[in-house]
């Protein structure tokens, strides 16, 4: 699928990607809390103290997987978009240019009301 956006179509994504970005963040901040309590407990059985039921392991394995997938779908949704988080900084969305190219399009990054252009780092068109 081919997706470009010009300045204002860039600028229109805003509250779906905010919207988009944000599930993501609180999901693997969810999966860090699910991991440090699995941890704990698997720690507690190591020393040989009493852990949680059997069926809380269970529960909060299948929660990090739940989170897990909603993150995959998530991040699907911005692949439709032709939108993708920037690997150097999770808290920048890029969005493709006018040419259908992420180098040449713009970037979100939390907080921002406006897109930033990737190459010039600031509001406006792309160069």
């Amino acid at each position: 699928m081919y997706n470009a956006y010009d300045y204002t179509g860039a600028d229109r994504l805003i509250p779906l990607i905010r919207m988009i970005h944000r599930e993501m963040r609180e999901r693997a901040d969810a999966i860090r809390e699910i991991n440090i309590q699995l941890h704990r407990q698997q720690s507690a059985t190591s020393l040989g103290q009493p852990t949680l039921a059997e069926f809380s392991e269970v529960n909060l394995l299948a929660n990090l997987s739940n989170h897990k997938r909603e993150i995959r779908k998530a991040e699907k949704e911005l692949t439709r978009l032709g939108c993708c988080v920037d690997g150097d900084n999770p808290f920048r969305v890029l969005i493709p240019g006018a040419n259908g190219e992420i180098e040449n399009g713009y970037a979100w990054r939390v907080g921002d009301e406006k897109v930033s252009a990737v190459l010039q780092g600031g509001p406006g068109e792309a160069a």
